[in-house]
């Protein structure tokens, strides 16, 4: 099958490097981490699902809590949180349902309904709230944690006490150009053979050109051994995400808090005027666009990981002051 949405996920979960540099030995933030050991979080539908916690030695004065992408992982924001803990920041990331970490095998890469995970991004922000009552929080996402994060904010149940939105590389449009007869062709095949799986290997493996999510080749071989990345994706997976990225835009309008948007010129989804159009329709009057660009998709994972995190530091403080 070559629908689009199947060389899509192919190419965003399984790209394997392309030659920059030999690869440096992984850091000691690369280095797999052992879920099994972490907390968990109880959802409104009674399911439980691990988080990471990064708190500093003293009282946090505010709280960031961080959504991860496609086939990611709650590991992903240990940059931001060695950035942001030495300044008196806790941050919070859970292991999102559906994906690599998800208790239940078979949900892995086969959820439908994405509005239930974003339920999940609700009860997680509530959850930590109540750990640190009467603190600031400012929620994140990056890539597919991005674009749920504003389905997040259409709904009118935010509290107060999140204060801000930061969108890392928001996967809330597609580079792809998508003919109607393909648009029909996949809904079609989603409702009557909604739990055939795809190999992503298979689909990866007929692009002209291996994908690249990142310019660091360690960084990249870690993702490529990643055990906790989707290797089969369901049709009723896709469609569902498919539905939520193209319901962004709307969505948007109804997000209110100050956002922080950081994309990437080399993103393997997503142009940069993609982002800055939808952009536009954000109901919030403060949005903050910095584009990076000769950066890969994964920004907290580029060579310029280190700017991005300096440039977002005193946006984030004005917005907890």
């Amino acid at each position: 099958m070559r629908f689009w949405i199947l060389r899509l996920i192919a190419v965003s979960l399984l790209g394997s490097g392309m030659g920059c540099a030999t690869p440096d030995p992984p850091t000691a933030s690369h280095l797999m981490h052992d879920q099994a050991t972490d907390p968990t979080y109880r959802t409104r539908d009674g399911e439980n699902f691990p988080y990471r916690a990064w708190l500093p030695s003293a009282p946090p004065k505010a709280v960031l809590v961080a959504f991860h992408g496609l086939s990611g992982a709650a590991d992903d924001f240990e940059p931001l949180a060695d950035h942001l803990v030495p300044l008196g920041y806790a941050v919070y990331s859970p292991y999102l349902r559906s994906q690599g970490h998800d208790p239940k095998l078979a949900r892995r890469g086969n959820h439908r309904d994405f509005q239930v995970v974003v339920d999940d991004f609700e009860d997680f922000t509530r959850y930590v709230s109540e750990r640190h009552p009467n603190l600031p929080i400012v929620e994140a996402g990056e890539s597919m944690g991005a674009m749920l994060l504003v389905h997040r904010h259409a709904r009118t149940t935010v509290p107060d006490s999140v204060r801000a939105v930061i969108l890392f590389s928001p996967v809330v449009d597609l580079k792809f150009e998508i003919a109607p007869w393909q648009r029909l062709l996949f809904r079609t095949l989603t409702t009557v053979a909604p739990g055939y799986r795809t190999k992503v290997d298979q689909v990866a493996a007929r692009q002209a050109e291996k994908p690249r999510m990142t310019r660091d080749d360690a960084y990249q071989q870690r993702l490529d051994q990643a055990p906790h990345r989707l290797s089969e994706l369901s049709l009723r997976f896709v469609g569902g995400l498919t539905r939520m990225i193209e319901a962004s835009s709307t969505a948007a309008a109804q997000l209110n808090r100050p956002v922080y948007i950081a994309y990437a010129g080399k993103d393997l989804f997503i142009e940069p005027a993609q982002v800055e159009s939808f952009a536009r329709a954000i109901g919030s009057p403060n949005v903050n666009l910095q584009l990076y660009p000769d950066s890969y998709h994964l920004l907290l994972h580029d060579y310029d990981a280190g700017r991005v995190l300096d440039e977002l530091t005193p946006w984030i403080n004005a917005r907890i002051d």
